[in-house]
């Protein structure tokens, strides 16, 4: 299939330089997939034939699968400048500024702003400080960082108590003792995120039991609460501005909330909502948690969550989509596969929630009060994972937010609303100490033997760290103490919760490579997760249905009676679902080869292109390695299913550069 796409590539190409029209229309049609060069020349055909908006309309929509394409970019520029759309002509060619992988590619983009922005210097209806405005807003983008440095923006600036979106982020347990956060400050504090809208008078109803949170933006105010039978009066110095205030009310009515200067008035949160399906749903989320080790050694090193989840459901054969955390908990919380939610690139921007739709959304728009306890880099709410939440509280796990202070902090919120249906995102990282080479839990340090400390043994990224005794020793422990906190929440949930009113999943995003010794990144270690269930609805039995995480939210939605298309998950057929024939686990990712590794119940299929990924996600698909491996016995297969290689090929036919 490359070949021939090739050959119709280049027989575009030549079209395209003989001006032959009528040719290139009927070329165009008949291109087989709907990759990153078949968007640029058919932006470009509209763009000769004069139809400058259809192509505008062909880039943009290119953008859902191919953000980071360099050329995609500096071509939707070129099209914005020749409708004399020079602002946005300008935002675009810096984008494209930030994307290019060489210099000749940078320094054209860069010329193309300046040209642009003389152009704007030379009308007189555009002012000196909008010219200003223009050239810095290029710059930021050219500047920018990723989202993982939450809570700053891509730019560095501090996003305290800025309303965005309908949303306000604002410190949380500081104590008085800081009011706002810098690049370095922002590891040591928490954070807490409500939604609501800035105002100087809110009126809202209560009919039961309820909190408002409220939260000061630019200056402290005096506030005023008309309450139906009274009026409470916060004078400027009782409530202070660097963290959330609930106030609570009982009594059923109208509200007004005054104020002197706007404030941040968030959304009513019931206390006391209506029941729904289950009480209590909760995800237990463990970065890193290997589902092959665990399974050979669960009740050894985690004997508190083997005993807890005896009472429900253990699959064994869970796969993960992507080889680390950013593809893979997208995948999770979106249905997607890596290639198809198209957020696989570690540093470039892509605006995900345009295009990718968050389970969190469904749970709440079905009734459930949501919460999120998260010190996942690769999950800050910037990266769009506040979607459906009316409660998150956030802190960077390089600033001491470990397993203990998460669970504790999720309890507190149960038990506040433990009249109320809620649902629980619960993030702990604490297993990426070991491959970071952090090392500085105390119990897992006193526990593991001096001589698995000798040396330091950190891969080019996490991802690629190679076999070594020392970091599964240490993996060891870390196990431990994450079983031994863990077991705070399964006590408190056999306390005060019966198992027919909760749902409790844990799950993983990816295993270790440093478990095996084999060369191929995608092997069982790594691409094997934890997939357990115990609650309401859930089968009390260990299962070996072929799962991947993909499926997980669709099962979940499923027992709490919520419709929902899944997009490429499927309800497993051990929860009534139509189950999987295969599960696929995929690497795209710059300056590796593009990895697959496909598995059906008896056999593994794995692809490896000879050549490596470029900067904008693009690989050729003609040259690679393709085995087959007895799932039973991990020998090589003679016989190869070409059909099998064919679907993939076909598959990432789009990444073909």
């Amino acid at each position: 299939m490359i070949k021939e796409v090739k050959q119709l590539k280049k027989r575009i190409e030549l079209a395209f330089n003989q001006n032959d029209y009528e040719n290139l229309k009927k070329l165009l049609k008949s291109y087989p997939i709907k990759n990153e060069f078949y968007y640029i020349a058919r932006a470009n055909y509209n763009y000769c034939k004069g139809e400058i908006n259809k192509g505008i309309e062909v880039l943009q929509e290119s953008l859902q699968k191919f953000s980071n394409s360099f050329e995609i970019h500096f071509n939707l520029a070129t099209l914005f400048a020749a409708k004399e759309q020079y602002n946005d002509a300008i935002l675009t060619y810096a984008r494209a500024v930030k994307l290019a992988s060489n210099k000749e590619d940078k320094d054209e983009a860069l010329t193309k702003i300046n040209d642009l922005l003389q152009v704007l210097e030379l009308d007189i209806k555009n002012s000196k400080s909008e010219l200003q405005k223009v050239a810095h807003n290029a710059q930021l983008i050219i500047n920018e960082f990723d989202d993982r440095i939450f809570p700053l923006t891509r730019n560095n600036d501090s996003i305290i108590r800025k309303v965005d979106n309908g949303e306000l982020v604002n410190l949380y347990r500081t104590f008085n003792t800081i009011e706002n956060i810098d690049e370095t400050s922002r590891f040591f504090f928490k954070t807490e995120l409500f939604k609501g809208q800035s105002t100087k008078e809110q009126v809202f109803k209560i009919e039961k039991p309820s909190i408002v949170p409220i939260s000061f933006i630019d200056g402290v105010s005096k506030v005023i609460v008309n309450t139906p039978t009274n009026q409470f009066k916060y004078n400027i110095g009782t409530l202070d501005k660097n963290h959330y205030h609930y106030l609570r009310f009982d009594e059923p009515g109208q509200y007004k909330i005054v104020t002197d200067t706007p404030i941040f008035v968030g959304n009513v949160l019931s206390l006391e909502n209506e029941p729904q399906k289950v009480k209590l749903a909760i995800n237990i989320f463990i970065d890193g948690l290997s589902g092959a080790f665990l399974k050979e050694h669960m009740e050894e090193y985690m004997p508190r969550t083997a005993e807890y989840f005896k009472k429900g459901f253990i699959n064994t054969n869970c796969y993960t989509t992507g080889d680390w955390t950013y593809p893979s908990v997208s995948s999770l919380l979106t249905g997607k596969t890596t290639l198809n939610h198209a957020r696989h690139h570690p540093t470039n921007f892509f605006d995900f929630t345009k295009y990718n739709r968050i389970f969190f959304e469904d749970i709440r728009e079905n009734g459930y009060i949501t919460g999120q306890f998260n010190n996942n880099w690769r999950m800050t709410p910037t990266y769009g994972y506040s979607e459906g939440m009316d409660r998150l509280v956030y802190q960077n796990f390089l600033g001491g937010f470990a397993a203990g202070e998460v669970l504790s902090e999720a309890i507190e919120h149960i038990e506040t609303f433990k009249n109320a249906s809620q649902y629980l995102w619960i993030s702990l990282t604490d297993l990426h100490d070991v491959a970071d080479e952090i090392n500085d839990n105390f119990m897992s340090q006193a526990n593991t033997h001096s001589q698995y400390f000798q040396e330091k043994k950190k891969g080019v990224t996490s991802v690629q760290s190679k076999y070594d005794e020392n970091k599964i020793e240490r993996y060891i422990q870390e196990m431990k103490r994450l079983d031994l906190h863990l077991s705070m929440l399964y006590n408190y949930l056999n306390t005060n919760y019966r198992l027919d009113e909760i749902v409790l999943m844990l799950f993983s995003d990816h295993g270790q490579t440093y478990f095996s010794e084999e060369e191929f990144l995608l092997h069982e270690y790594r691409t094997n997760i934890p997939f357990m269930a115990v609650g309401k609805n859930v089968p009390q039995k260990t299962s070996n249905e072929l799962c991947s995480i993909v499926d997980i939210f669709p099962t979940l939605l499923q027992i709490l009676g919520i419709g929902n298309d899944g997009n490429e998950g499927k309800v497993l057929k051990d929860f009534d679902g139509e189950g999987r024939k295969y599960v696929i686990t995929e690497t795209i990712h710059p300056n590796q080869p593009y990895l697959v590794t496909l598995k059906t119940e008896d056999v593994e299929y794995r692809f490896k292109t000879i050549d490596n990924v470029d900067g904008n996600c693009r690989v050729d698909l003609e040259h690679f390695d393709f085995w087959a491996i007895d799932r039973y016995s991990g020998q090589i297969m003679e016989n190869k299913d070409n059909k099998c290689l064919d679907y993939i090929i076909e598959r990432a036919a789009i990444l073909q550069r």
